[in-house]
């Protein structure tokens, strides 16, 4: 002992490994070669922040972060991905050190429909750089590929980034616009070729929300009422159409729909799809 060092080494050893016994994926052990023959070298297998305790070794837990993280590519911006990383790989610890775990985990693989098309690759160092922008307020300059070859916008104003069907849209104004139709745009981020901040943004201070009705072609949320048969009521159940949607049965082999929806092109598809059948209710 010393007095920098109250206990003994055999004590702190035998904590350290007490603690690498309860969280094997946080602490690592490593053997080496001291000045006094062999050693062991300990440190965090992670220095960006660990878990909070009751994460580390809960099973449960590991297996929702796992789950969680196939759902998250493509639907979470790039940078947020790479700041969680350290997180889904503790979960990935967590669940090698428990069999018992992993063996759960294998019943909860959500598998994409075989019919489903690829998801749309997005260039890392686009999406980072219209992230950046859309933070720090910078104008964008891209090159977008269109069917009919490139166009180039300049000091675009990065409103927001929309996920739609799987698909990643920068939603932005532009401030070159000659009419009101070209005014607020929808890029592909997939179709952006190049993409760099150009200076402090610069714009009509368009509100975000307005701007994604616009180029949606949504409007304010209206609530609905409907008559519909039995087939398009089973499949309304399985998937909703808007919030707080209530079904109940109606008339023979009819059920009355209420829910609160906002209108656009996609909504409009299904209703012309799937509710030919339904007619609305007075009041």
């Amino acid at each position: 002992m010393s007095p920098d060092y109250p206990a003994s080494k055999r004590t702190y050893e035998r904590d350290l490994e007490s603690l690498r016994d309860n969280f094997p994926q946080a602490v690592l052990r490593q053997e080496g070669q001291g000045r006094n023959g062999r050693t062991s070298h300990w440190s965090l297998t992670s220095r960006r922040g660990l878990l909070p305790e009751v994460l580390l070794n809960n099973p449960d837990m590991a297996i929702a972060f796992a789950i969680l993280e196939q759902q998250a590519h493509s639907r979470l911006p790039q940078g947020v991905m790479q700041r969680l990383a350290p997180y889904w790989e503790q979960a990935h610890r967590t669940l090698a050190s428990q069999p018992q775990a992993s063996r759960l985990r294998s019943l909860f693989q959500y598998l994409p429909d075989t019919l489903r098309p690829e998801l749309a690759r997005v260039e890392p160092e686009i999406q980072a750089t219209i992230e950046e922008a859309l933070i720090q307020q910078q104008a964008l300059t891209l090159v977008q590929e269109t069917l009919d070859g490139f166009i180039e916008h300049h000091k675009l104003v990065p409103l927001r980034l929309l996920l739609m069907e799987d698909v990643l849209y920068l939603l932005a104004e532009n401030p070159q616009a000659t009419s009101d139709d070209d005014l607020i745009l929808k890029l592909p981020v997939h179709r952006i070729a190049q993409a760099r901040c150009d200076g402090l943004a610069h714009g009509l201070g368009i509100d975000p929300d307005l701007a994604q009705q616009q180029a949606l072609g949504e409007s304010a949320p209206a609530e609905v009422a409907l008559v519909v048969c039995r087939e398009v009521a089973q499949h309304l159940f399985e998937r909703p159409i808007g919030r707080d949607q209530t079904l109940h049965p109606h008339e023979e082999g009819k059920f009355l729909l209420r829910t609160t929806v906002v209108s656009n092109s996609r909504l409009e598809r299904r209703l012309l799809s799937g509710l030919e059948e339904g007619r609305p209710v007075p009041g």
